[in-house]
């Protein structure tokens, strides 16, 4: 669907169904999209802002869809001049490969790396679940 919206419009964001975001969000990753994103970048992400924790559980409950503390989309934009390079299959061969490429990647402290291969791991055995 990415792709064929692609092929007409020069941008796209793409948010989830079951979420509201202010308009100014969505105004500020459009305005974003207007300008060239960096060369190691495929998408911009929209996310919320507070964290999964005890305090925000305190304060508006637990959420039966959230399992973890850790960012859970619930949005992102891309560029068509960008959106051929996108992949949605992640070969688990060639993970560490890929990331050693990456400018961003090796910005990351230790623990931040072992915590996204893991992630990546589950994506790249369960494809489906991306």
């Amino acid at each position: 669907m990415v792709t064929k919206l692609l092929s007409e419009f020069d941008n796209c964001v793409v948010i989830e169904d079951d979420v509201q975001i202010p308009n100014r969000v969505l105004i500020s990753g459009i305005n974003l999209l207007s300008t060239e994103l960096p060369k190691d970048y495929l998408t911009i992400g929209f996310f919320g802002a507070l964290p999964y924790n005890l305090f925000t559980r305190t304060i508006f409950g637990r959420s039966k869809w959230r399992k973890t503390e850790y960012f859970s989309a619930w949005g992102w934009a891309t560029q068509r001049e960008v959106w051929p390079k996108y992949s949605p299959i992640l070969d688990g061969t060639k993970i560490d490969e890929e990331l050693q490429r990456s400018s961003l990647w090796h910005k990351k402290d230790e623990k931040s790396e072992l915590r996204w291969k893991r992630r990546f791991k589950v994506v790249a055995e369960s494809p489906a679940f991306t």
